[in-house]
């Protein structure tokens, strides 16, 4: 996959990717978010604007370097093509990352919101499982057996996280794709890596305060007023920052 921008990170970090409509909405609560819990974020841009370059610039001197961005140029002409993409081109990236010496990536999506730090697991790779969706069939009974918003991996699962993609590339451009290719590819592998199980101690959709990550799920982002007034309340130190960079 090819990209342009900042180094890759090498240790441990968060990684989320979005359009640049995505980074300008959510990216200065996600990295601060990140920042005040001590950890490093990076976040990958598709087909970024010169307003997306300069938000960059200034979010990483504002939070002390603790946040890596990279970009690429890819035009999908085909709106619904194009969220699905949006959603899935994480995974894409994944397995570049740990060639390229990530230690521990934990993968979300840019609209999370991080309240506490937490403890690596021990496993190799981890997942969010879950129970299909009442009432779904086919392709979507698959695509709810595991939610994308928390995916943690190592380089033990550079396999798992290379299947993944291969099956994204390969396989059916709809929605649910990256949850799909998750569950079968946990499915070939579950008994040469070894898996976390990810709980809604640590994603979680409810806003609850002892949860460590909230994640706009849906709706609730623009909806939600506890998650809204977080959001807020980070952005605006941000907004605050930007002010006095320019004055």
């Amino acid at each position: 996959m090819n990209y342009y921008g900042d180094e890759l990170p090498t240790d441990e970090f968060v990684f989320a990717a979005c359009d640049g409509i995505y980074f300008r909405q959510h990216a200065s609560a996600f990295a601060r978010s990140v920042s005040a819990i001590g950890m490093h974020s990076h976040i990958h841009v598709i087909s970024p604007t010169p307003e997306d370059f300069t938000l960059a610039y200034m979010l990483k001197g504002d939070i002390d370097n603790r946040l890596t961005v990279t970009y690429s140029d890819t035009i999908v002409d085909d709106p619904n093509i194009a969220r699905m993409y949006y959603s899935v081109v994480r995974f894409l990236f994944v397995p570049l990352m740990l060639q390229r010496g990530a230690r521990k990536i934990m993968v979300t999506d840019i609209d999370c919101i991080f309240n506490h730090s937490w403890t690596w697991p021990a496993e190799d790779a981890g997942l969010f499982f879950r129970e299909s969706l009442p009432g779904t069939i086919g392709w979507e009974k698959e695509g709810t057996k595991v939610a994308a918003g928390a995916v943690y991996l190592t380089p033990k699962a550079l396999p798992f996280s290379k299947l993944v993609a291969d099956m994204i590339q390969d396989g059916t451009k709809a929605w649910f794709a990256d949850q799909v290719a998750l569950h079968r590819a946990y499915m070939k592998c579950r008994d040469h890596i070894s898996f976390a199980t990810i709980t809604n101690h640590f994603m979680d959709w409810e806003f609850n305060d002892g949860s460590i990550m909230w994640t706009g799920k849906g709706n609730r982002k623009d909806k939600d007023a506890k998650y809204l007034a977080r959001k807020k309340e980070l952005d605006d130190v941000h907004d605050g920052a930007v002010e006095r960079f320019w004055k």
